[in-house]
């Protein structure tokens, strides 16, 4: 699919809040997202994304599950018990494959949950963008 191939509406949203400590990961998920003409802020933890959220309002928070200080579970539920960020979606994106943690970002109210070894590049932009055109078509654009 073309950056051109998104339905208009889709393109002037598309914005997505990254949170990510691994340089090399944030990188490659910023590149891939960028590229595909998907806007980004990144951010490299989870109280830097608390902050971040209280100035912006993305349409979609992808956030690592295992950072120092603050995990991705604890920023979730943070995010879900303040009420102008708990409708936020959120897909946590981990090197968990074990169902545990998957069931716990979920619990947590992750709106999906993503094996980072699972999805190359192509694959987590199809992924991301398929996860935005479901949010376009539950709420009105902004």
């Amino acid at each position: 699919m073309m950056e051109t191939d998104l339905p208009a509406n889709l393109l002037r949203m598309s914005h997505v809040l990254l949170v990510e400590d691994d340089p090399l990961m944030s990188d490659l998920y910023k590149a891939i997202l960028t590229n595909g003409g998907i806007e980004v802020t990144h951010v490299s933890s989870g109280k830097a994304a608390l902050a971040t959220l209280k100035k912006l309002r993305p349409d979609l928070v992808v956030l690592d599950m295992m950072m120092p200080e603050m995990s991705g579970v604890d920023v979730l539920k943070k995010m879900r018990s303040q009420p102008k960020l708990a409708d936020i979606p959120v897909v946590v994106s981990s090197n968990f494959a074990d169902g545990d943690h998957e069931k716990v970002a979920l619990a947590a109210g992750a709106t999906k949950y993503i094996l980072k070894s699972a999805y190359l590049p192509a694959a987590f932009l199809a992924f991301i963008r398929e996860t935005l055109e479901e949010l376009a078509q539950v709420k009105p654009a902004k």
